[in-house]
């Protein structure tokens, strides 16, 4: 589940800050879930395993209508397609 950032954030952050972007997301997400979730799971969820998957599903919900708001610089998909066009054909 923490792939898909670099998909969808890959066009959007400059190429040398990356992995410091990147780091942050993996250590924040982790480190939010790992003090946060009991609490949600006892207080809000009612400690029903069904009510947690129901939750997840609305957080990947919002996370998609998220998405769909990033700016992502062109010119970087641009020259990747040129790279990928200067390939060898490898098929006969």
């Amino acid at each position: 589940m923490m792939k898909p950032p670099y998909v969808f954030l890959g066009g959007s952050i400059p190429p040398h800050k990356t992995g410091f972007y990147m780091g942050c997301v993996y250590s924040l997400a982790h480190t939010f879930t790992n003090l946060s979730f009991l609490f949600f799971y006892n207080h809000l969820l009612n400690s029903h395993a069904e009510n947690a998957i129901y939750f997840a599903e609305v957080l990947i919900v919002i996370a998609v209508i998220v998405v769909l708001f990033i700016k992502t610089n062109k010119s970087l998909f641009d020259e990747t397609e040129e790279l990928i066009g200067e390939l060898p054909n490898l098929q006969s």
